[in-house]
């Protein structure tokens, strides 16, 4: 059975709680084994916010790890996440979670939805009571696929910076520098062509949506009103759900990702390059439609 570390920055925008809950109910369903969720912002309350997820699905023996690096600039961003929050959880070091994982088992995918600060310290590890093996080594032998919400490339600003990428570039930078394997990415723009309904979310899916919604609202003098015909684009959704249909979709050729100081991406084909991105040929309303329709239930 394929097992997943899901590596989230919930509590900014929603579309983390519809990819979390996606996840956790292909592992309801017996599709694969969550076996560990990270959190890669320094956000108050955001772990709380996850245990109040995973409690929804019947999960909450799944370990959580947060980050502990120098606070993001996102960090002060909180669309919901204390709102949400379950009082009493326990989480431990991100990093040394994700060696714990990949250590115990023979393969784990990744899915990372938010900066990639993660990524870049379990790069940077060392050997420790996991694992002999420095944090590349262990990439490079226990990682099967890593799918990175990230970057742009088709549509775009010429000097825009992806929102994940401008939190940390550094990390960026580095992760697309050194990471051992393939690394598939879901550029900002492919995301936005696939919306998820207000209508179609339930439980904390929905409250997740609905307080995002009213706090921006607010911010711009309007009071919320519910609108079951509203929707939130699906940045990361998208990449939870191209790791269950990668042979349905349409990536890009082979190469490699450059990312400057600013954190703007250019991407450079090459047959022996290990980054790949979901192109804009793809039927994104089709996606649209198998998303909203498998998210109406929990079960």
């Amino acid at each position: 059975m394929r097992k997943f570390i899901i590596d989230t920055d919930i509590g900014a925008d929603a579309d983390d709680v519809v990819a979390l809950g996606y996840l956790l109910k292909k592992g309801n369903s017996g599709l694969c084994e969550v076996s560990a969720v990270t959190i890669c912002s320094a956000r108050e309350k955001a772990e709380n916010c996850v245990y109040s997820v995973l409690n929804e699905y019947g999960k909450s023996d799944i370990p959580v790890g947060k980050y502990d690096g120098t606070p993001l600039g996102c960090d002060k961003n909180d669309n919901y996440a204390a709102d949400m929050a379950t009082a009493g959880v326990k989480t431990r070091n991100a990093v040394k979670l994700m060696r714990k994982v990949l250590a115990e088992n023979d393969k784990t995918d990744i899915i990372c939805i938010g900066p990639m600060v993660n990524l870049e310290g379990l790069l940077k590890s060392v050997a420790d009571e996991f694992s002999p093996l420095s944090g590349i080594e262990l990439v490079k032998e226990k990682v099967g696929k890593t799918f990175v919400m990230a970057f742009s490339f088709e549509e775009r600003a010429e000097d825009f910076a992806e929102w994940n990428v401008e939190q940390s570039v550094s990390s960026a930078k580095y992760v697309v520098e050194n990471y051992p394997s393939e690394i598939m990415f879901f550029p900002s723009e492919v995301g936005a062509k696939v919306d998820f309904y207000l209508k179609n979310a339930f439980g904390t899916v929905r409250q997740s949506l609905e307080l995002f919604f009213e706090k921006i609202d607010l911010r711009s003098g309007k009071n919320y009103v519910y609108d079951p015909e509203r929707t939130r684009p699906c940045w990361d959704p998208l990449t939870v759900y191209a790791a269950f249909n990668e042979s349905d979709l349409v990536f890009s050729e082979a190469g490699n990702i450059i990312v400057d100081e600013r954190g703007v991406s250019v991407f450079k084909p090459k047959k022996q390059g290990k980054h790949r991105y979901l192109s804009l040929k793809n039927d994104f309303k089709k996606i649209e439609n198998e998303l909203n329709s498998y998210m109406r239930t929990k079960a």
